[in-house]
């Protein structure tokens, strides 16, 4: 994830006249290269800051490098600051029956462990496309006509609740998925899609 965060952060940031604010602001927020310590903000880089839980602070910055800039001026005023970065640690299996089995020649540790619904639901819609052109009739691999072409517009309607996941999660799925992870995609990789966001009553 911390590989594409400044890629990642970049295609939110063009989304501000876009997404609903809520949507904009609980992402960008997320994803915001930033740093949590309980001591000053002095001297740091060009920065936002906002109290956290147990008499914290945490510090935003515009991008990866100045986040490093700003944790060595703390470390070096004897200020002990941690990534925060709860975001990029999100658990994709579950210790439950169900489900697909994770191989365990990855890790020791995933026997008995089943991936979890969400990744498999950010590549979903890809499937759906899939099906349905299936069911017309139609090649499923013309999928890549919508979903790997930047001229088409591709719009998700969600509930707030998922944002981080169709945003985030996905965006840097998409991203990691290309041959070049330090640019925007390209004609033939997945395209970025707008998400529209909806409250629960």
């Amino acid at each position: 994830m911390w590989k594409v965060l400044d890629l990642l952060k970049t295609w939110i940031e063009s989304k501000s006249r876009t997404w609903r604010k809520l949507v904009y602001n609980e992402v960008l927020g997320q994803v915001a290269p930033s740093l949590i310590f309980s001591n000053v903000k002095d001297e740091l880089p060009k920065c936002k800051s906002r109290y956290a839980a147990g008499k914290k602070i945490v510090v935003q910055f515009e991008n990866l490098s100045e986040l490093e800039t700003g944790k060595e001026m703390l470390e070096k005023a004897g200020v002990e600051a941690a990534l925060n970065d709860g975001w990029a640690h999100r658990s994709i299996t579950r210790d439950i029956s169900w489900g697909i089995p994770v191989p365990e020649e990855i890790d020791e540790e995933m026997l008995g462990k089943t991936l979890y619904v969400w990744p498999d639901s950010l590549i979903a819609p890809l499937a759906f496309t899939q099906l349905a052109l299936k069911k017309k009739g139609l090649d499923p691999s013309q999928y890549r006509d919508y979903w790997c072409n930047p001229k088409a517009q591709i719009s998700q309607f969600i509930g707030a609740d998922n944002v981080f996941f169709y945003i985030v999660m996905q965006g840097a799925l998409w991203f990691g998925s290309q041959e070049d992870i330090t640019r925007m995609p390209v004609a033939g990789e997945l395209q970025l899609s707008d998400v529209f966001a909806n409250c629960h009553l």
